[in-house]
């Protein structure tokens, strides 16, 4: 469980309020961090909270992060013309809703393929995530694999971020946003309660910041 800073200066009175808890450590150790400013322009709403180890793409020229949201495919059904995508939807998974544009994520980070409105989300099911696409709008889906927020809808698109850090501590979206990403310092996390991405996004993680060191949550 990470630490989540409120900076409040004087003359302003904030008149919100929310609880946010939970019980499962996602650092082993607090790891070194830096606060940067970024704006983040993906799908979220005020309020959304984003978890710790969250994948990140920092421009340290440009100070624009963007967060990728993830979510793990557990069941995947055809129906007539459609598919009927089913996703783990656990304590860190991002809020996955209608508007938001999402792919099967691509072999290389880089890598491109076809991007497909999300349209109502069911989540009658608990702990899972459901949407129906059509099948001709999507590339092919296998449980295990993972679908990833797009730049966009059709073909030929993009992941929304190429991420190369992970968000330091837990952050609740406001009316404006910065973050703080870990420093490229030796780190060490558990990666069975950090927040599910694929490997192409954990490896191209990795390979900028090649001193985080894994370990597993006995109790996760």
């Amino acid at each position: 469980m990470s630490v989540i800073n409120n900076y409040v200066p004087d003359d302003v009175y904030v008149q919100n309020h929310s609880e946010y808890g939970g019980g499962v450590p996602v650092w082993r150790h607090q790891p070194s961090w830096r606060m940067v400013g970024g704006f983040l322009s993906s799908t979220f709403v005020k309020g959304e909270l984003l978890h710790a180890a969250s994948p990140v793409e920092y421009n340290a020229q440009t100070h624009v992060a963007k967060i990728l949201k993830c979510f793990k495919v557990t069941a995947v059904e055809v129906s007539g013309t459609n598919t009927i995508i089913s996703m783990a939807n656990k304590f860190t998974t991002p809020l996955l809703y209608k508007g938001m544009n999402v792919m099967v994520a691509p072999s290389a980070i880089d890598g491109t393929g076809k991007g497909v409105l999300v349209g109502d989300v069911d989540v009658a099911t608990a702990n899972t995530y459901k949407i129906t696409v059509a099948t001709a709008d999507i590339d092919a889906v296998a449980v295990g694999s993972f679908i990833v927020e797009a730049e966009g809808a059709g073909s030929g698109k993009a992941m929304y971020a190429q991420p190369n850090t992970l968000l330091a501590n837990d952050l609740v979206i406001g009316d404006s946003n910065t973050v703080s990403i870990i420093r490229k310092e030796p780190a060490s996390l558990y990666r069975n309660s950090m927040p599910d991405l694929p490997d192409v996004v954990l490896n191209n993680i990795t390979k900028e910041n090649p001193l985080i060191e894994f370990e597993y949550l006995p109790e996760a």
